[in-house]
Formats: structure tokens, sequence, C-alpha cells
């Protein structure tokens, strides 16, 4: 039997089966994309760091822009940043939604107190956004992330006679393999020895950056370019619920339209970051707000 390759045959079977060629070469691409898309790392929500601007926050678009920086402002761990404002008609709810499912980790909101006819205040933003969601107090929090970074780099005693952390002492190697192998067994990205070797010294980067982080924020409250906003609960209690900024230039990342001096001018004076409390699904990643608040000082800090 002839078998050869001719160009009859070829024109042959281009004319009558070129349909089916199609189909197999686009199969082939679609089983690939499928191959490919389950191999690869998908980020979790804990590694999926979300900044939100509530409806009455304008954002900039260094805001929009934040996934580009990530590898700037964020640890290894943080694999995607989303940053979603949530202006419009359908802003409530499409908060509502995401919040629904979990997500979030940071929301810009106004503090800026109004009034209404009769003289009485109404509620700022942020006054109801935390008397309705879950948030953190960010006092808390700053204490918690010590005590965490503590765990890996000891105390030192200060002139008050209280342990703080140490500032300048070396990182527990062996606390910090043991925090990597712990949170990141299993992960698609730490699969050989020398992978996970590379993953170890970036678990310690990650824990440098942020006890260098965390310290500069401390100094930013000290110096107030970040100050901690204090609301009164139900039981007349004041509690520190979120951070509040002076930071010159913050209205390139996000702010709000006020009224100034008989002009509409866009400010950031009493904007907020409130925290979301997402009860302790994020684990360690729930401390990279404290690289996020770095960011901010660093970035918008001096005019």
């Amino acid at each position: 039997m002839d078998a050869s390759i001719t160009k009859r045959r070829i024109g042959n079977l281009l004319s009558y089966d070129w349909l089916k060629i199609i189909a197999v070469v686009l199969l082939a691409i679609l089983l690939l994309n499928v191959l490919f898309t389950s191999l690869a790392t998908r980020a979790t929500p804990a590694q999926t760091f979300y900044v939100y601007a509530y409806t009455d926050v304008t954002s900039g678009s260094a805001f929009s822009n934040l996934e580009s920086r990530k590898g700037e402002i964020f640890s290894y761990e943080i694999l995607s940043v989303v940053a979603e404002d949530f202006s419009g008609n359908e802003g409530v709810t499409v908060y509502s939604t995401r919040r629904g499912a979990g997500m979030g980790d940071v929301m810009f909101v106004t503090d800026e107190p109004t009034f209404a006819e009769d003289g009485s205040e109404i509620p700022s933003t942020l006054s109801q956004i935390v008397a309705n969601e879950y948030t953190i107090r960010a006092d808390e929090y700053l204490k918690d992330c010590e005590r965490y970074l503590i765990g890996f780099f000891g105390t030192a005693e200060t002139a008050d006679g209280e342990d703080r952390l140490n500032e300048t002492g070396e990182i527990d190697a062996a606390k910090a393999e043991e925090c990597f192998r712990a949170r990141n067994t299993g992960d698609k990205r730490f699969k050989t020895e020398e992978s996970v070797a590379a993953g170890i010294e970036s678990e310690k980067a990650r824990l440098t950056k942020l006890r260098t982080d965390y310290l500069a924020v401390r100094a930013a409250i000290d110096r107030g370019a970040i100050r901690l906003i204090a609301k009164t609960d139900g039981n007349g209690t004041e509690r520190y619920v979120a951070f509040g900024f002076s930071l010159t230039r913050l209205t390139d990342f996000c702010g709000y339209t006020t009224s100034r001096d008989g002009k509409n001018v866009l400010v950031s004076d009493n904007l907020a970051l409130v925290q979301f409390d997402n009860n302790g699904a994020d684990g360690d990643m729930h401390y990279e707000t404290v690289s996020f608040l770095n960011f901010l000082v660093t970035k918008y800090e001096n005019a």
C-alpha cells in the first residue's frame, strides 16, 4: 500500500478535515491551559492583601496601582494585592458582598464630623463602620505585633524596667524555620530542598522587615505622622479603633472632598484606616498591615 505523503494528499486532508484539525488544536490548547492553571501557585485569601476605600473616599492612581508595588511594600508571602473603591450607587452593596465572603484586610473611611439641620452631630462614617463591623483595635494590634516579633528576636530591658522588643538582636533562626515550615508545608513554591532553603531565608527576611516596619510605625506615632483614633463604645469606654494620618501628600493616594473656606477641596485630615477582624484566617499575614502603614508614611509624609 502506498502511504507516501504527497501534496495532493495533504491538499485533500486540508480540504475535508480542516475543521477537525482546528478542533484538535483548540482542544490541545485548552488542555494545556487547564494543566498549567492547575499546577500554578494560587494566592490564598491569607496571601492576598485587600485594601478598600469606602464610598466617601476618593482613590488616586497610586491606590489602583498597588498590585505593581507589592514587592516593595509587603513580604514574599503576599502574592496578590487587591485595591478596590466602593464608589457609585452600588458601592455599599459591593462592600457588603465582599465582607460577606470574608474578603478585606484594611479600609479607608472618613471621620469627618457632619451635622444635622438641628445642629446635632451625625456619627461619622468611621463611627458607623466600627459600630456595625468586626474591626481590630489599633492599640491592641500593635501590642500583638510586638509580642509576635519578641518570639523571634527576644526582649531588651528598657529604662522603665519593662521588657520590650529587642530592636537590634539577631533573629532566632530555628524559630523562623519552624514558622516557615508550619505555614508553607504543601505550598507548590517549595517542593525541593533548594526551594525550601531559599524559602527559609525569605522567611527570615520577612520577619526582619516586619521588625523594621513596626519600629518605623511606632516612631511615626511618636512624632504624630500616624495617630490612634479613639471612639467611645456603648459602655462609655474609649477605645482606639483606627489609624489616622498627618501625611502632607496622602491625597495623592486617597482622600475625601469637603468644604473648606467655602471651597470644595480634596483633603486627608480626617481619613482613617480600619482593620477587619477575620477571626484569625489571615494567620501570620495579619501583620502585613504594619508594612502597609510604613509604606504610607515613607511615601506620603513629606511634601
